[in-house]
């Protein structure tokens, strides 16, 4: 137990100098506070764009593009933060690469579906693909491996145990459709879990690749053989 409280569907009215107070299912809270971080996300910069001039379709202040990341001009493209899609530097560099791709004849399409999120706080959150809610109401009976990091050895040996390793499958291939990392190193793990997903593999084929001990890459293998109902070292 971390001792954190988290706080959804709120919305902040008021920041005093000593807490912060906020509306939540029709009732008036407020939490005393020391200090405050807001992080109320990023909006698209057109500045220098004069897109009804130029014919440019946009909606709620977002260039509109396409999968092949084309405007509502032809010849023009658009990538990054001004198209409102998922404001990430990694996507706009994968963007960037589609939309050349297309520019020089050949037809290639964004994959939203597959885009790695990271939050740098300690331990790491990482994910890539559908929750758990999402892939249960898109699929139905998915299977959900989980492995704790407590178990993982070179977690214990660099004294951070806390976190979690959730794999998510859908029921007919047991293809991965989600993968969700709480834990040390959480960022730079979460790359093999979008290959994996890229080469639309199962938990059974990554749960029968060999993973290096001790690391902590482990517990998304242990996690695998968990979706698959093989879990070796936790139940």
């Amino acid at each position: 137990n971390l001792g954190i409280v988290i706080h959804t569907s709120a919305k902040v009215t008021e920041i005093t100098d000593k807490a912060v107070r906020f509306e939540k299912n029709g009732q008036e809270q407020q939490i005393e506070t020391e200090k405050v971080l807001m992080a109320v996300g990023r909006i698209p910069r057109l500045e220098g764009i004069d897109c009804k001039r130029l014919g440019i379709k946009v909606d709620r202040g977002a260039i509109v593009t396409d999968s092949a990341l084309r405007t509502s001009l032809p010849n023009v493209y658009a990538i990054g933060d001004v198209n409102g899609k998922v404001m990430l530097a990694h996507t706009a560099s994968m963007e960037g690469i589609i939309a050349a791709e297309n520019i020089c004849g050949h037809q290639t399409e964004m994959d939203y579906d597959r885009i790695p999120s990271a939050i740098y706080i300690q331990p790491e959150i990482a994910s890539v693909g559908l929750t758990e809610a999402a892939a249960r109401l898109k699929y139905g009976d998915v299977k959900v491996g989980r492995f704790p990091l407590m178990a993982n050895g070179k977690a214990k040996v660099a004294g951070e145990e806390r976190g979690l390793v959730k794999v998510i499958t859908e029921p007919q291939y047991g293809e991965i459709v989600g993968v969700h990392l709480y834990c040390i190193h959480a960022t730079d793990m979460i790359g093999e879990a979008v290959v994996a997903m890229k080469l639309e593999a199962t938990a059974e084929e990554v749960a029968m690749s060999i993973h290096p001990h001790p690391t902590v890459s482990e517990a998304i293998h242990e996690a695998m053989h968990g979706a698959g109902g093989k879990a070796i070292h936790f139940i």
